[in-house]
């Protein structure tokens, strides 16, 4: 099957909707289609080939590439038409069997292609750009509308709620081509090579930077995780101090039920408790005061006793 794949950019870049493009259509070369890419050629480009394609973007896959001289190129939306307008006139297309192409701008104009076509699409636009609702759906309506693809299930539902019939609806994921990542590294040895520390939690963000990718919103939510986190360590601090309160307070009450216990078994078989020892021993110590106090008194009354004879002999002596 001849397939015609037209680009909006003319110029070699890394950004990702480009990196996919060439990817899909070395893809489909690899399958056995013959692929022709087409790019707009600017006032000032420099030549570009398949081999400096394939170079660049480390595709493998014979297609053809095609630059046509144009006065716009660009993701905007009049550019983008005037660019589309032309590739719709190319005699390139004219020779094909199919259009493959991912510029938005189809889903309203497809209708004035000459031959069949797909359109690829990330985004939801019948949500984004809801004016357009009765274009897509007319578009998705024309006989030589093969089909819309989308690659997730969020944005396939945008167009269903526009009216695009089941059938002409394909969801298909992304997917990677793992051999492009060989040799393999270790978790270590990854984080090793782009300076990131070894065991330190790392959030990472794939995709364009800019204001609609919502990264302003990632910030937001990086500041209340971190309220957040700092909120849980508090309450958890809180509640382990409670929990070291109240296990406190269980042992000492358990403490106790083990001392009461131990007593009553005590007093069942005859074994003084320790009040009970305490208490005697201060009877014995009370006692052996009053002991001694007693011992005391008696032997003075005793030295008394012993004294009072010799004076009555000393009287007797001087009567006589």
């Amino acid at each position: 099957m001849k397939l015609v794949y037209p680009m909006l950019w003319s110029r070699l870049a890394r950004d990702a909707d480009r990196e996919q493009a060439i990817n899909t259509a070395a893809a489909l070369a690899r399958r056995g289609d013959e692929v022709t890419v087409l790019l707009p050629q600017l006032s000032g480009d420099p030549p570009l080939d398949s081999a400096a394609l394939r170079e660049y973007f480390d595709v493998t896959g014979e297609f053809r590439t095609v630059q046509l001289p144009a006065r716009w190129a660009g993701t905007p939306a009049i550019p983008s038409l005037l660019w589309l307008r032309k590739v719709l006139r190319s005699p390139e297309i004219r020779g094909a069997d199919l259009l493959f192409s991912r510029i938005p701008a189809m889903l309203a104009v497809g209708g004035a292609s000459p031959i069949r076509f797909v359109t690829d699409h990330y985004r939801p636009w019948p949500d984004d750009l809801p004016v357009l609702r009765s274009l897509i759906g007319r578009t998705a309506f024309q006989p030589h509308c093969l089909g819309i693809l989308t690659h997730s299930d969020f944005a396939a539902e945008s167009y269903r709620r526009c009216g695009v019939p089941e059938g002409k609806l394909l969801v298909a994921h992304n997917g990677a081509d793992l051999s492009r990542f060989e040799p393999a590294l270790t978790r270590a040895e990854a984080r090793r090579a782009i300076g990131l520390e070894p065991d330190r939690p790392t959030a990472v963000y794939a995709g364009r930077i800019n204001e609609q990718k919502g990264l302003d919103q990632v910030g937001e939510l990086r500041e209340r995780i971190e309220a957040l986190a700092g909120t849980a360590r508090d309450k958890a601090t809180e509640m382990a101090g409670e929990v070291e309160k109240q296990a406190t307070k269980a042992w000492n009450k358990v403490e106790g039920n083990v001392d009461d216990t131990v007593n009553a078994a005590f007093a069942r078989v005859g074994v003084p408790t320790r009040d009970e020892i305490a208490r005697l021993t201060r009877r014995i110590e009370e006692l052996t005061r009053q002991v001694e106090k007693k011992k005391i008194l008696g032997r003075g009354k005793k030295a008394v006793g012993r004294r009072a004879p010799a004076k009555r002999r000393t009287s007797a002596r001087k009567a006589g």
